[in-house]
C-alpha cells in the first residue's frame, strides 16, 4: 500500500511539472514571437498560455497574471487598445492579491522576530561565554 501511494504521489508530482512547463514554454514561445514582430502568433500563443494557466493553474495564480500581462502588451503592439486595458487592469487586481498576502505574512514574521529580540533581550547575559578561556 506504502509503495502504491509513493508512485500515484510521484505521477501527480510529474504530472503537476509538465503542466507548469507546459505554461511556460507556450508563454516563452509567445514572448519570442512579440520580440521578432510577429504579434499575430504571438497573441496565439499567449492565449493558449492564458488558457493554460487558467486551468492548471487558477485565476488567482501570478502565472495567470503575468499571462494577462503579456497578451495586454501582444494586443498594444497591434494597436488593439480596449484589450489591453481589461488585461492590464485583471492582472493588477490579482497582483494586489498577491502582495496583499506577502506583506501581510512579513507583518507577522516581523511581530514574532521582534517579540523573539524583546525575549532575547531580557534574558540574563552570562559573566563569561563560553568559548573564550
Amino acid at each position: 500500500m506504502r509503495h502504491a501511494l509513493k508512485i500515484i504521489f510521484i505521477l501527480l508530482s510529474f504530472s503537476a511539472s509538465v503542466q507548469a512547463q507546459t505554461w511556460e514554454e507556450l508563454n516563452s514561445k509567445a514572448i519570442e514571437y512579440y520580440q521578432v514582430g510577429n504579434y499575430d502568433k504571438a497573441i496565439e500563443f499567449g492565449l493558449k498560455a492564458f488558457e493554460t494557466a487558467k486551468k492548471d493553474l487558477g485565476e488567482n495564480h501570478p502565472d495567470y497574471a503575468t499571462s494577462l500581462n503579456n497578451l495586454a502588451r501582444f494586443y498594444y503592439a497591434t494597436g488593439n487598445y480596449e484589450k489591453p486595458n481589461r488585461c492590464f487592469f485583471e492582472a493588477l487586481r490579482i497582483c494586489k492579491k498577491f502582495w496583499a498576502r506577502i506583506i501581510l505574512i512579513m507583518q507577522r514574521a516581523s511581530t514574532i522576530l521582534q517579540g523573539f529580540m524583546k525575549q532575547l533581550a531580557t534574558m540574563r547575559k552570562p559573566n563569561r561565554c563560553f568559548w573564550k578561556h
